[in-house]
């Protein structure tokens, strides 16, 4: 990951060679409650997607809303892609928040 951490820097994520690899920018940056990126390139049907992420604090620790917005309409299928994909991103967060080890996206 490279990334320029303030509002208006972009976030360069590589996930896999000549793959999903996006260019995120940086659209809110509230420390430490709320993160929101947008998308601005390297990632083919991601353009113009947005992701926010807040975090509040709850009776039981950490309530973390996510949402997504998507730069154009999916099919049934690219849906399910992606919201998989986020579940799993999301399920090895909570994990390493609890135990110090996630489970990151396998090497190429």
């Amino acid at each position: 990951m490279d990334a320029d951490e303030a509002v208006g820097g972009e976030i360069r994520l590589t996930f896999v060679p000549d793959g999903f690899n996006p260019r995120m920018r940086i659209d809110v940056l509230d420390e430490p409650s709320a993160v929101a990126r947008s998308c601005v390139g390297g990632a083919e049907g991601w353009m113009g997607a947005s992701i926010r992420v807040d975090l509040r604090a709850h009776e039981s620790g950490t309530r973390v809303t996510f949402r997504q917005g998507y730069g154009e309409p999916l099919d049934d299928e690219s849906f399910g892609v992606f919201n998989f994909n986020w579940g799993s991103y999301l399920e090895s967060l909570r994990r390493c928040c609890e135990s110090g080890r996630g489970k990151p996206f396998p090497a190429a």
